[in-house]
């Protein structure tokens, strides 16, 4: 337990010292988020490369802390590559098609390296307690699964505070049910998460002085 609170603690204090140097460098490479029409709720100019804070503060604990196995390395390799997306999207706006295209590449990357969903529960009383699922299957459940829960964060990051609010409880939540059931590097790079996703709250809270952007939400949807 000692252990999970120095991660989180550890990826908060990351997350903190770098929203600062990302707000300042935000508007020096052009990710800044004018408001141009009705559906914006802020009034002037804000900097949209709050991603950056919540991915060091994460990928710091991982790499530093964890053992270094190969499902470990697929989540970091195929997770920096969705944060690479959503930072050229927060620098030139990408079309829909070829954001899609990414995340597919992404889910695939997780499937090569053993992170899918293999199975399901049988939720009858009659017949087997849980369902395999044959290879094709699997592979569309896990791309499914993770294309959809990474646009959701995608999509609810509207207002300030929602989508890291939102993400931090959900990581807290997950970190606790795979505490409970000791899959503790799942609990690990959670904890990790809700830290860096905590730190950049204290600068994304109304009114925000930074958004995440989509090198934010985009990550934070896919590493959930």
């Amino acid at each position: 337990m000692n252990q999970l609170l120095l991660m989180f603690l550890a990826a908060f204090s990351v997350s903190v010292l770098a929203t600062p140097l990302v707000i300042r460098l935000a508007p020096k490479i052009g990710a800044v988020d004018i408001p141009k029409d009705t559906r914006r709720v802020h009034t002037k100019p804000m900097p949209r490369f709050g991603g950056m804070s919540i991915f060091l503060g994460t990928m710091f604990v991982i790499l530093l802390f964890l053992p270094k196995e190969e499902q470990l390395w697929g989540i970091v390799l195929s997770s920096t590559l969705m944060y690479g997306i959503g930072v050229a999207d927060d620098l030139r706006s990408l079309p829909p098609k070829v954001k899609l295209l990414g995340q597919i590449i992404c889910a695939t990357i997780l499937y090569i390296f053993s992170i899918r969903i293999s199975m399901m529960g049988n939720p009858f009383p009659v017949g087997p307690s849980v369902f395999q699922f044959p290879m094709a299957v699997s592979y569309m459940a896990s791309l499914v699964w993770v294309v959809c829960v990474t646009n959701a964060v995608n999509l609810i990051d509207g207002l300030d505070g929602l989508a890291a609010g939102v993400c931090t409880i959900a990581c807290l939540s997950i970190a606790y049910t795979a505490y409970l059931h000791e899959r503790l590097t799942t609990c690990s790079i959670m904890s990790a998460l809700a830290g860096a996703c905590m730190g950049f709250l204290i600068f994304n809270f109304n009114p925000a002085k930074i958004f995440m952007g989509d090198s934010g939400s985009l990550y934070l949807g896919y590493m959930l």
